[in-house]
């Protein structure tokens, strides 16, 4: 992230213990998803590590989310909203922004217990990422925190 980006964290509760893990969703060209283990010290905040990998994976798997492309994370309650730079996700394919949002989604359900809905915002206002996943409503984690995306019952 830029260093003019905000990591504004409120209301996170993060046990104190030694190690923590989170998982990063990767996928591969063939459009497959890979759950990665990563181990956050207890000095380093968890949601700066989840960013930071997912704009910046192993070479082997595509880049999904673009660099600088995070305005703020903020935590209210039990939603996580992420504050997205509009113009970085300009003319996208819709294959893309749909893996974009898979991979970010499962990411922060898998890697943050306390979270339940995940709110995307685009330069602080609700509106259509990539031309294509409108951001008005959030993703509640009763059917996104699994790849696939499960329906509920």
């Amino acid at each position: 992230m830029r260093a003019g980006a905000v990591i504004l964290l409120l209301m996170l509760s993060v046990t104190a213990i030694s190690a923590l893990k989170i998982t990063v969703f990767y996928v591969d060209g063939n459009m497959q998803p890979h759950p990665t283990q990563v181990i956050v010290s207890a000095e380093e905040n968890p949601i700066v590590v989840l960013f930071t990998y997912l704009q910046s994976p192993p070479s082997r798997y595509l880049s999904l989310m673009p660099k600088d492309s995070v305005n703020a994370v903020y935590i209210v309650y039990d939603t996580i909203y992420v504050d997205l730079k509009k113009e970085k996700f300009k003319y996208w394919r819709f294959e893309d922004a749909r893996l974009f949002v898979h991979s970010l989604v499962c990411s922060i359900f898998q890697s943050l217990e306390g979270i339940h809905w995940v709110k995307l915002l685009l330069d602080g206002e609700d509106g259509v990422l990539g031309g294509w996943i409108e951001t008005t409503y959030k993703f509640g984690r009763e059917v996104w925190q699994y790849w696939p995306v499960e329906k509920t019952r």
